[in-house]
C-alpha cells in the first residue's frame, strides 16, 4: 500500500515534524501560505524544510477562496506558486485549498497556472487515490474526534473508497472519553488495517500547532512506528500520487 502524509499552514512545529518523520523515512508535503495566522516559520525556515518534505502553495494569505472575485483569486493562486518557488529554488507542482473550499472556477485556474495537482480536505474518512488529480482526497486527520462530529462527517461517505461505511458498523468498538472524544489512535489503526486490506492509499494529514495544542505528538508517533512496520508499505508526498 501507499502511505502519504500532508502538513498545512507553515508552523514552527513542522521541525518536530520533521524530527519524527525522516528517521522513519515517511514523506509528507508542506502546504504553506505566504502570510497566515498560524504560519510562525520564516522563508529560511521554509528552504530548510524543503531538504526532506516536498513544498506545496497553500495561497497568500490563507483566505477562502471561493469568496474572492477572478482577479484577486488568480492572484492568490499564482503568487503562491511564484513565492514558493522562489524561497525553495524548487518546482512548486502542488496546491492545497486554504480551508479545503473550492469550485470548478478555483479548479479551472489552479490548472492554468500549471500546478499538477491539489489535496483536498474531505469530511469522511476515505481511501486517497481514487478521485483525480485536482481532488486529491485525505484519510484521516491528526486532531481530536469528537464523537458527534465523527458520526456526522461519516454518515454521507464521499465516494465508493470511504471507509466510512465500516467504521460506523464497528463504532461499538471505539471507546469515548470524559470529553466525548474518540481515541485517535484507535481510529488510526483501524482505518490504516482496512485500507492495508485493499492495497489502497492512506493520506494523513493535519496541522503541526493543532498537534502541540492538543497533545498528540505521543499517539503520532505510536502510529507511525506501528505503521512503518509493515514492509510493504511506500512512503510518497502528493505529488507522487499523480501520473505525470
Amino acid at each position: 500500500m501507499i502511505f502519504t502524509t500532508s502538513w498545512d499552514d507553515g508552523s514552527v512545529f513542522d521541525y518536530r515534524l520533521l524530527k519524527l518523520l525522516k528517521p522513519l523515512g515517511i514523506k509528507g508535503t508542506l502546504y504553506i501560505p505566504q502570510n497566515a495566522k498560524y504560519r510562525t516559520l520564516h522563508d529560511k525556515d521554509v528552504r530548510n524544510l524543503s531538504e526532506y518534505f516536498e513544498i506545496g502553495a497553500h495561497s497568500i494569505s490563507h483566505a477562502d477562496l471561493t469568496t474572492l472575485d477572478k482577479i484577486d483569486l488568480k492572484e492568490e493562486v499564482q503568487n503562491s506558486k511564484i513565492y514558493i518557488e522562489k524561497i525553495t529554488n524548487q518546482k512548486c507542482v502542488m496546491f492545497g485549498y486554504p480551508y479545503g473550499n473550492f469550485n470548478t472556477e478555483i479548479e479551472m485556474i489552479v490548472k492554468e497556472v500549471k500546478y499538477k495537482g491539489t489535496r483536498i480536505v474531505n469530511k469522511d474518512f476515505c481511501e486517497g487515490s481514487l478521485l483525480n488529480d485536482f481532488q486529491l482526497p485525505v484519510t484521516l486527520q491528526v486532531c481530536k474526534h469528537t464523537k458527534e462530529k465523527t458520526i456526522k462527517f461519516n454518515v454521507t461517505p464521499s465516494s465508493e473508497n470511504s471507509i466510512s461505511v465500516q467504521f460506523l458498523k464497528n463504532l461499538h468498538a471505539f471507546e469515548i472519553n470524559d470529553n466525548n472524544e474518540y481515541n485517535w489512535l484507535n481510529i488510526a489503526k483501524f482505518i490504516y488495517k482496512e485500507i492495508q486490506n485493499k492495497n489502497g492509499v492512506f493520506h494523513l494529514w493535519g496541522h503541526s500547532w493543532e498537534i502541540e495544542e492538543q497533545n498528540l505528538w505521543n499517539e503520532l508517533e505510536e502510529f507511525l512506528v506501528f505503521i512503518v512496520k509493515d514492509k510493504n508499505t511506500i512512503f510518497i508526498p502528493n505529488s507522487e500520487l499523480i501520473k505525470f
